[in-house]
């Protein structure tokens, strides 16, 4: 049968000399159809010409239920049907009547096959761009229901009695479709600015309870995360993990997100954010990279190094600026971690809260698990050497730097002629280790770097980048049989390294206290 009205007088041509054609004249249509996902042969259906119709025997007969819908105008545009997957009787539509010359929300649902409607427009706020074009029920969620009008999306979290805005960043445009994705559970919308948005991640709402508003502090259940890699090119998909969670009022206290493996280790640390409501940080999947080399002093052949202005700051600030690879740094970025169960801890204040969270490996990789695994594992091993590197370099230049505050202080001192040869000399056995960790250009900056051939903290920092782009396959031969190179070269420095602390650095130390000045300090580098 015909499920509009039929009405001549609504098919009339629009326009002038030239006739319309941009569907918009289109009266006496089926606008809006829909199949029940719970009960075979249900179908529902609207009309823009204001027609609500059910069958239940797969369109052989149709129930006109129109007149059973309180409150509704002639001539509406039903804009959309969505059939509830959770009770087979129950559906809810949005009716359109702007080209009536009405703005006013009209949201209704049915739980009798359509046999008696309730509004749910009371709690749309009003206004010209308030009429209604799409609602969609979660998935996940009963109850939960999304409404797209105008201009703005809302959010029910009480089957539509009431309404809160689900704005965030969405620009306010016209609403026309919504869909959670059921794989990654993120809530799609398609506007009528011929773009879709993508809210990630939607389960704190579906997770949203009374309860989780009373608490004070929550952190709801993170979905599956997946060790995904990147591509090139457009926007593409990072590895990444969301956390989620709720405060009831600000913190006393930072609030940080701990990301622990399963032994118990640290894998990665997150600062939080500490707004009252709901609060989001992510985590990329990546252990956390080594510790950068802390230069304090100039280099001799680029002094005015530390005025550029990605140094500046640290420079006036902490008198430090960092030992750079320009482009080289992989291994001071982190690594992807293995695929695995991991413990999620939320600090705020003095309270820890808890939950699990799984990664998943890329489903599209050829990679085991056992390559990946053995991957990670070479890869913490880079990272702790580059750290004991990072870590001579930054002790050397401490006490480098305290060396030429002395040279200043002393040299027009009594002691100078016998002291200054011997701070020199000293100077040099220091030299002669962090220029063997470092080329000495590489402290020049990015574009005098180059001229020396790399030394071990490149090279450690390259291997890693190197061992990342095998994607998710173990590591082979040639970067096992180089760090093992670089392993070895490291473990010499390092010892000449522990023989100046042991023994070079207590007898220059008391050349000093003979003269009643202060030795050098070298602290720990954590």
């Amino acid at each position: 049968p015909d499920l509009t009205t039929n009405d001549p007088a609504k098919m009339q041509p629009s326009g002038g000399l030239t006739l319309d054609n941009l569907a918009v004249e289109y009266g006496c249509v089926v606008f809006a159809i829909a199949e029940s996902p719970l009960e075979k042969g249900c179908i529902w259906a609207g009309t823009n010409d204001g027609l609500v119709q059910v069958t239940r025997n797969g369109g052989k007969n149709w129930t006109n239920l129109t007149k059973n819908i309180p409150g509704l105008p002639a001539w509406g545009t039903v804009s959309n049907i969505e059939p509830s997957r959770y009770d087979a009787g129950t559906a809810y539509l949005t009716v359109d009547f702007h080209q009536m010359n009405s703005r006013d929300p009209f949201v209704y649902k049915t739980a009798d096959y359509g046999k008696t409607w309730v509004s749910l427009s009371a709690g749309v706020p009003k206004s010209v761009f308030s009429y209604c074009h799409w609602v969609h029920e979660d998935p996940v969620r009963k109850g939960l229901l999304y409404l797209g009008t105008e201009n703005a999306i809302f959010v029910s979290f009480d089957d539509g009695k009431s309404w809160l805005p689900l704005q965030n960043n969405l620009p306010h445009a016209p609403v026309h479709h919504m869909v959670v994705q059921p794989h990654f559970n993120d809530l799609v919308v398609g506007t009528y600015g011929r773009g879709f948005w993508v809210m990630d991640d939607i389960t704190p709402l579906q997770q949203l309870s009374d309860a989780v508003i009373q608490s004070a502090v929550h952190i709801f259940k993170p979905r599956p995360a997946y060790r995904l890699h990147s591509i090139t090119g457009g926007q593409r998909l990072t590895p990444e993990a969301y956390i989620n969670y709720y405060l009831k009022d600000t913190p006393k206290g930072e609030v940080t997100v701990t990301i622990l493996g399963e032994s118990g280790q640290t894998v990665a640390s997150v600062p939080g954010t500490k707004q009252p409501g709901l609060n989001r940080v992510s985590w990329n999947l990546a252990y956390s990279g080594a510790r950068g080399a802390k230069l304090r002093t100039k280099p001799a052949g680029n002094p005015r190094v530390v005025e550029e202005l990605r140094f500046r700051d640290t420079w006036e600030r902490e008198g430090w600026y960092p030992l750079l690879s320009w482009g080289a740094d992989a291994g001071f970025q982190g690594f992807l971690a293995a695929p695995g169960t991991y413990t999620v801890k939320l600090k705020a204040g003095d309270q820890e809260f808890s939950e699990k969270l799984e990664v998943k490996k890329d489903p599209h990789s050829a990679g085991t698990l056992a390559d990946i695994q053995e991957q990670v594992k070479l890869q913490l091993e880079i990272r702790d050497d580059l750290n004991v590197c990072s870590d001579m370099i930054s002790r050397l230049e401490w006490m480098r730097k305290q060396l030429y505050g002395l040279k200043d202080v002393l040299a027009s001192g009594k002691d100078a002629a016998e002291i200054l040869p011997a701070i020199d000399e000293f100077d040099q056995k220091l030299q002669s280790v962090e220029y063997e960790l470092f080329q000495k250009t590489l402290a020049e900056g990015d574009t005098k770097s180059f001229r020396d051939p790399q030394k071990i903290y490149m090279k450690l920092s390259v291997l890693s980048g190197d061992v990342s782009n095998s994607v998710d396959f173990a590591p082979n031969k040639q970067q096992r049989e180089v760090y093992a190179v670089l392993k070895e070269r490291l473990a010499v420095r390092k010892a000449r390294f522990d023989e100046i602390m042991k023994t070079d650095l207590p007898v220059f130390n008391k050349k000093l206290a003979d003269r009643n000045i202060p030795g050098l300090v070298v602290p720990e580098i954590k």
